[in-house]
């Protein structure tokens, strides 16, 4: 944030910093003096964050990969992220493959579990998940590729409505709608994968 940004909108924020100006520039032996007194010593990868990027808690009983389309989420390690790149326009679609069957039943098989059926979703978890191997020209491969993503923009969407929804029998049917949503998604990821009917049995036993 810039000092007319922060005088701007964080009036008295604004006025701590320069109460505690001399501290703050004496940092790392005076490494921070000027305009940026006031800044991370250690900004490492923060502006990563920034990026639009799918978000999943360190360690959770089932699959809860959310979305940030507009790239204005922070978070610690506790959670972590997968950020996409400006010229990504199908983040939905991985969306969709990692809030599927297959990824979880895939952690599940190689992943360690804790106490009370929790897995760890950390990066040396994920980074050996096969994505599906996909080529768009392929007329029944983008067709796969759209619905899915237009089901989980679907979702995002019920999901929402889910949390506004206060009368019980409201929420019940917008539960059944999700619960037909995430079905679809999955037999979408299941053709795309090219699973047999007993492979999908497998999967679906998780």
């Amino acid at each position: 944030m810039s000092q007319n940004y922060l005088r701007d909108n964080y009036p008295k924020g604004w006025n701590y910093f320069l109460e505690n100006r001399k501290e703050l520039e004496n940092r790392e032996k005076g490494r921070m003096k000027g305009g940026k007194f006031y800044a991370y010593i250690y900004p490492k990868n923060l502006s990563e964050f920034n990026a639009k990027k799918i978000m999943t808690p360190y360690m959770a009983n089932t699959l809860q990969f959310n979305y940030d389309s507009k790239g204005n989420l922070y978070h610690t390690t506790k959670v972590y992220s997968i950020a996409f790149k400006e010229n990504i326009d199908n983040d939905l679609f991985y969306l969709g493959i990692l809030n599927s069957k297959i990824l979880l039943f895939y952690i599940k098989n190689t992943g360690t579990v804790f106490r009370g059926d929790y897995y760890v979703f950390a990066t040396e978890f994920l980074k050996n998940f096969p994505l599906p191997n996909f080529d768009l020209s392929s007329s029944e491969i983008r067709k796969i590729h759209d619905n899915i993503i237009k089901l989980v923009d679907n979702l995002l969407h019920l999901n929402k409505d889910l949390h506004a929804a206060t009368l019980t029998t409201q929420r019940e049917q917008i539960q059944r709608a999700i619960d037909h949503t995430e079905r679809k998604i999955d037999e979408l990821v299941y053709e795309l994968y090219g699973l047999s009917e007993e492979e999908m049995r497998i999967v679906e036993g998780v």
